[in-house]
């Protein structure tokens, strides 16, 4: 597995920290999606609000979890709002849970290489990061 090392963005009084961060693409190379994962803490006094998620490699990104319908089905929804991460808390992006889905990629991925992403905040800065590819599962 690749991991890319911490990335924070410095605040008064906290730091939102990005760990762990990797994309995985199940298909190939050529697949036109991703997923996006990473770990998420929340140094701040306060809690924050991650409203969404951009990169120059996708066209189009989504804030997603995954749910267990009443029969046991897997099922991915689109988080509407963005996820609220508690002062001192951590919020996690994993496979069969929260994650980031990469849509319309805008060139081949390679196994090895890395992704910038940015992180969009409610009433905070943005957090840059870089993201490992791997074409193995998580």
């Amino acid at each position: 597995m690749l991991a890319a090392a911490g990335f924070a963005v410095a605040e008064p009084d906290c730091e939102l920290v990005v760990e762990d961060a990797l994309v995985f693409a199940p298909y190939s190379k050529a697949t036109r999606s991703a997923a996006l994962y990473f770990v998420l803490e929340n140094t701040c006094a306060v809690d924050i609000k991650l409203v969404g998620v951009s990169s120059d490699f996708a066209m189009h990104t989504m804030l997603h979890t995954t749910e267990l319908t009443a029969d046991g089905v897997s099922v991915m929804r689109h988080v509407e709002g963005g996820f609220a991460v508690s002062a001192g808390g951590f919020l996690e992006f994993m496979p069969g849970g929260n994650h980031v889905m990469l849509m319309g990629l805008v060139d081949s991925l390679e196994d090895g290489s890395q992704l910038e992403f940015d992180l969009h905040f409610a009433d905070r800065d943005d957090v840059h990061f870089a993201a490992g590819v791997t074409f193995e599962s998580p």
